[in-house]
């Protein structure tokens, strides 16, 4: 079979045909997109019954018969899991709150089967944000002239409408809202004669899937994000960021970038605003204002030690053990560390940056954990 989206012929070979409903429910949803239909609602009982009709003609293909691989690194049977509702507007009047829904859509379904100044205007205000689109019409000549460029999707099966038209002339079932159910009678129309638009629509999904890029995250966000909240084992922590020139050289001291209410207590300061207020916070800044917190002798050991733990972590791109801790006395202004030895551990890092040899950066995060003595074994 050769199904046609617009761009490209696909050759399909019959025997690698399957039953996609049974095989989504084996498959683990790896990625959720929010698809939005935009079209006409028709004004007459008759039209409106077709309208909601159409609207879950593809909401039933798209959620429960295309099946879309997801294009980053995933294991093998996870699918991407779509969720497909419809611009609500009302006639003559575009609201804000559909325009929203429009805009923070992942892709915008816009049905031109005819001619309707508020799908179009719809069209234009998506197009306008460069969002993914894909188009349902009868023919690609009804297209506007615009969006002559972009995949459509044929909208004709004879079966399938005619089933439509059926359950539009009929009584029941009732069909008062988008929200309800789809006919079984339209469902069973749909599996034995929609094929064709089943399989165009799973390409372009499966090609607008493949236009999605994530950005990668930003690497204080993503080494935050190890830590929660309400995990209380951890305590004080921070990220810290070295700059480097080229491999092992750096540019700048140390600096925090990220710290909790508890790192501020930690290094002296009355509150985090006022230690967010003291920038930049570089390590050296930071460790002389908590080296008259502890004794000279317990300090200077200390101090050797993170001097080692520079040479091969931050220089050497490396991971070591800390073993000895800052033992504060009792003039720390914190009674929660007053008295008390805290290691400092580096728990991860990130390299940002693909080319060593030259400028990028690291951030490392660094928690502080209460010990009780100077192998630094956990109180």
């Amino acid at each position: 079979m050769t199904v046609v989206d617009g761009h490209r012929q696909y050759a399909m070979d019959p025997r690698v045909e399957r039953d996609r409903v049974g095989e989504q429910q084996r498959d683990v949803v790896v990625n959720s997109r929010k698809v939005v239909v935009a079209m006409p609602f028709g004004g007459e009982e008759a039209e409106r019954r077709r309208s909601i009709l159409n609207f879950h003609r593809l909401k039933y293909i798209i959620e429960n018969r295309c099946r879309v691989v997801p294009t980053s690194p995933s294991p093998a049977g996870t699918r991407v899991a779509y969720e497909v509702a419809v611009a609500r507007t009302a006639m003559d009047s575009i609201p804000d709150i559909a325009l929203d829904k429009i805009d923070k859509a992942d892709i915008l379904i816009a049905l031109l089967s005819e001619r309707n100044y508020t799908v179009t205007y719809e069209l234009g205000f998506r197009r306008a944000r460069k969002g993914m689109v894909i188009l349902i019409s009868n023919s690609k000549a009804e297209l506007p002239v615009y969006e002559a460029d972009v995949a459509f999707q044929s909208w004709k099966e004879a079966t399938v409408l005619e089933e439509i038209d059926r359950i539009v002339a009929a009584e029941f079932p009732r069909l008062n809202d988008f929200n309800v159910a789809i006919p079984d009678a339209l469902k069973e129309a749909i599996d034995a004669a929609d094929g064709t638009l089943i399989d165009s629509l799973q390409l372009a999904l499966q090609e607008a899937e493949n236009k999605f890029v994530v950005p990668p995250p930003d690497p204080v966000q993503k080494l935050r994000s190890m830590l929660s909240t309400a995990i209380h084992r951890f305590y004080p922590n921070s990220v810290v960021e070295v700059r480097y020139s080229e491999r092992g050289l750096i540019e700048n001291l140390p600096t925090v970038v990220e710290f909790d209410e508890a790192f501020s207590s930690l290094y002296g300061y009355g509150c985090m605003m006022a230690a967010e207020k003291d920038q930049p916070l570089s390590l050296p800044v930071l460790l002389d204002r908590i080296s008259t917190f502890s004794d000279p002798d317990a300090w200077a050991k200390f101090m050797q030690e993170q001097t080692r733990l520079t040479d091969v972590v931050i220089k050497g791109y490396s991971h070591a053990r800390a073993t000895v801790p800052m033992k504060f006395n009792d003039s720390h202004p914190d009674p929660r560390f007053a008295g008390k030895s805290f290691l400092p551990c580096m728990t991860a890092q990130v390299i940002d940056g693909i080319n060593l040899d030259g400028p990028h950066k690291m951030y490392l995060l660094v928690t502080y954990i209460e010990v009780d003595d100077e192998n630094g074994s956990a109180s």
